[in-house]
């Protein structure tokens, strides 16, 4: 009998699992259907990325306005520390680099990395 709640459990728990990929507030990338986005990073008097934001446009009201999460494929949140681990990671996931501009105001400047879908 124990082998048949044990075989249940273990069978129930396997069909319940599922598989993690890089998301964005718990949302798989590859299933937000968008061509473009662009990365605003802030950078401080020093040249020091203070943060970043992601526009995904105003018809994603899943990420509209909202603080976005990224998560690994583990479902841990990601830290990025530069520009690069940023674009690499998008990168990773099946966008590349389109354009980039600076508008600048006073002694912080928002660098514009706009990526598109591969």
């Amino acid at each position: 009998m124990r082998k048949n709640i044990l075989f249940f459990c273990l069978a129930f728990g396997l069909l319940g699992f599922k598989g993690f990929s890089q998301s964005l507030n718990n949302v798989p990338i590859r299933d937000i259907d968008i061509k473009y986005f662009e990365v605003i990073a802030t950078f401080n008097q020093s040249n020091v990325m203070t943060s970043f934001n992601l526009d995904l446009g105003q018809s994603n009201r899943a990420f509209y306005n909202k603080q976005i999460t990224i998560r690994d494929q583990n479902g841990i949140v990601l830290k990025f520390y530069s520009m690069v681990d940023v674009l690499n990671f998008f990168a990773k996931n099946g966008f590349e680099l389109d354009e980039t501009y600076t508008i600048s105001n006073g002694n912080i400047h928002y660098n514009h990395y706009v990526l598109k879908r591969k």
